[in-house]
């Protein structure tokens, strides 16, 4: 084993990893940033408030719906009911953290019992 051959392969790696978390930084914080600097018109405050239910939305119904890769809607999922939990929490507290919390420890608990 050549022992600066692991110690190059190992500055690469290194390398691309703090590049990728750089440019991964860049590509959030610029935007970010130069929004934060325009004065943006009502209409488009109004549209941006939809941002965060529709990503959300994205992320959580392939998880929900197809959880094997396939099209699964059962009534007694433990994902379905948790995601009942979540929906009403989220209703009622308006709060993305109790949503989360609730929604997580709904699930957790619905896949032990019903193991």
């Amino acid at each position: 084993m050549n022992p600066a051959g692991n110690e190059a392969s190992a500055l690469i790696i290194w390398t691309i990893i703090i590049g990728i978390g750089l440019t991964t930084f860049a590509t959030r914080f610029v935007p970010i940033a130069l929004l934060s600097r325009l004065e943006l018109p009502t209409w488009l405050k109004r549209a941006l408030t939809y941002v965060p239910p529709a990503v959300m939305t994205a992320i959580i119904t392939p998880a929900l719906f197809f959880p094997g890769g396939t099209p699964t809607i059962a009534l007694d999922a433990p994902r379905l009911a948790a995601a009942t939990v979540a929906a009403v929490v989220a209703w009622r507290t308006r709060s993305v953290l109790w949503t989360v919390i609730l929604g997580m420890g709904a699930l957790w608990g619905l896949q032990v019992l019903l193991r």
